[in-house]
């Protein structure tokens, strides 16, 4: 029941438990009603919160139980590219409905990795980043974020933020086709703090709707994945070094 008790101009949510007995005439009609009312507003709020806390408390589980995840596998292998596909989809479903991985490579931007839990789902992603690249000047998403080096949440995506980046009539459909509701972007960096990739959480079907926690987790997988891309490239320049070295000597 919305009251206004406390008189400030503005009603907020009280709650009432009802019970209503028949009053019965001799001959068995009903003549009336007896209806008891009890305020039940502080106990609905304490399970209310306590649900809210609990839900708080997986996420968190999820969250940890994803980076320690993830930091395994980045920790125990070289093939860094074959490891972020891994990482993203660990992110599936547990904390996005969509992982992407995208690394800039001579100033183009190449889509690593793409998890989504139905096939047909990351096969539309891979067709959808090929026909529309994605744009370094973009005022939103993956393109802002490797030209900033800053990362981005976004709580609520907006249709106005989706025609901000879509680079046509086309494009822009097929973004709305996707139902995406709230995001993430951080970057990976390399030894110099200069971004190389750009690891995103979106969520879409599930309504999750991201907030500070969930960019903090995700700046923490994208330091421990950046580290991890950087001792890779480093050991593959040295394997290349040293073959050609030995080549030369030959």
């Amino acid at each position: 029941v919305p009251l206004d008790r406390d008189r400030d101009g503005a009603a907020e949510e009280y709650y009432f438990n009802f019970v209503y007995h028949p009053l019965l005439d001799a001959d068995g009609s009903v003549s009336g009603i007896v209806d008891i009312g009890i305020e039940v507003t502080e106990s609905v709020r304490a399970r209310r919160e306590a649900e809210r806390m609990q839900h708080v408390a997986e996420a968190a589980e999820r969250r940890l139980a994803f980076l320690a995840e993830a930091s395994a596998r980045l920790a125990s292998s070289l093939d860094v590219e074959a490891t972020l596909g891994t990482v993203a989809e660990l992110a599936v479903p547990a904390l996005a409905d969509w992982c992407f991985v995208e690394v800039l490579e001579n100033g183009v931007v190449r889509q690593a990795a793409v998890a989504h839990s139905r096939p047909e789902m990351i096969r539309f992603a891979r067709e959808l980043i090929s026909r529309f690249p994605i744009d370094l000047n973009a005022g939103y998403g993956t393109g802002k974020v490797l030209r900033t080096g800053e990362p981005e949440l976004v709580p609520e995506i907006s249709d106005e933020t989706l025609v901000s980046v879509a680079q046509d009539e086309e494009h822009l459909g097929l973004l709305r086709s996707t139902g995406i509701r709230s995001s993430i972007s951080v970057p990976l960096t390399d030894q110099s703090g200069r971004p190389v990739a750009v690891l995103s959480l979106v969520s879409s079907d599930s309504g999750r709707r991201y907030g500070e926690s969930d960019l903090a987790m995700a700046m923490e997988v994208a330091r421990r994945a950046g580290a991890a891309l950087a001792n890779a490239r480093l050991v593959e320049a040295e394997r290349a070094a040293r073959a050609e070295a030995e080549s030369a000597s030959r």
